[in-house]
């Protein structure tokens, strides 16, 4: 008995709460039809290749706000759109910028905008090879140790005139390799690495033997050893070995669609 009373207390001390669950049902739906700033839609508003007014920027922004939006993000692009006369980051492609800033701000909107033109987002011709984006790129040569060897090492692939080296390191060739050719080493490691234009999310499904790997403490590190040009002397004991010459330079990506006044890595 003192169980069930216990029961109809605890009945008793919820039941107010659940009427209290079901008052903001109204408030909930109020909500949707006149939400609050932070929850209102933004939209993209492209500035069409400097074919830009204070007449319409003014314009747009009121058609926004009427249109129940809390905000936008402009950016300016071209995809084969004639140039009009507000060049990209010229004075007067600034001075309808802060026309927009000050037209948002009077009507309450959000204003965000990329850094640069384009989708790219973080792209421009102040953007050098050091601080574009960057790919690891090597070269290789395949020798045979027991000697002193006098080894040139070909600079690898250089985009733009940028290439800084990484390291050259050495290590016993594994003995699915046949000198001067490729032999067992991962399948499709282009779309493996992320590569452009590559099927996505394969897995390395073969079975690899221990003559197929390199033992990390069979790494040899020769970065010291070589002197401009891609030159080195080193005496390996006697068997094969791979020697890898590691940098990195530009990968060439440029952002778009961009005009040119602003088109950069």
């Amino acid at each position: 008995m003192r169980g069930k009373r216990y029961l109809l207390l605890v009945l008793i001390a919820i039941l107010p709460g659940v009427g209290t669950f079901a008052k903001p049902a109204g408030a909930l739906a109020e909500s949707f039809q006149a939400p609050p700033d932070s929850a209102r839609a933004h939209t993209w508003w492209h500035w069409m290749n400097g074919h830009v007014t204070a007449e319409g920027i003014t314009k747009d922004l009121e058609a926004m706000k009427k249109a129940g939006l809390g905000g936008f993000q402009a950016f300016h692009v071209t995809a084969a759109i004639p140039a009009g006369p507000a060049k990209y980051d010229s004075r007067e492609w600034h001075a309808f910028m802060a026309h927009a800033i000050k037209e948002a701000d009077r009507l309450g909107l959000e204003m965000c905008f990329h850094n640069c033109a384009g989708w790219s987002s973080s792209g421009g011709p102040w953007i050098t090879p050091e601080h574009s984006m960057l790919e690891v790129v090597w070269s290789e040569k395949q020798v045979a140790g027991g000697k002193e060897l006098e080894i040139f090492l070909d600079q690898p692939t250089t985009r733009l005139g940028y290439y800084q080296d990484i390291a050259v390191l050495a290590f016993p060739t594994p003995a699915g390799e046949q000198t001067g050719e490729p032999g067992f080493r991962i399948e499709n490691w282009r779309a493996k690495a992320g590569g452009k234009l590559e099927p996505r999310f394969l897995r390395e499904t073969r079975e690899v033997g221990k003559a197929e790997t390199i033992p990390s403490d069979q790494v040899v590190d020769l970065s010291n050893h070589m002197a401009s040009g891609g030159r080195f002397v080193w005496n390996p004991p006697k068997g094969n070995y791979t020697v890898v010459r590691l940098g990195y330079t530009t990968t060439g990506k440029g952002n778009l669609p961009a005009p040119p006044e602003g088109a950069g890595l």
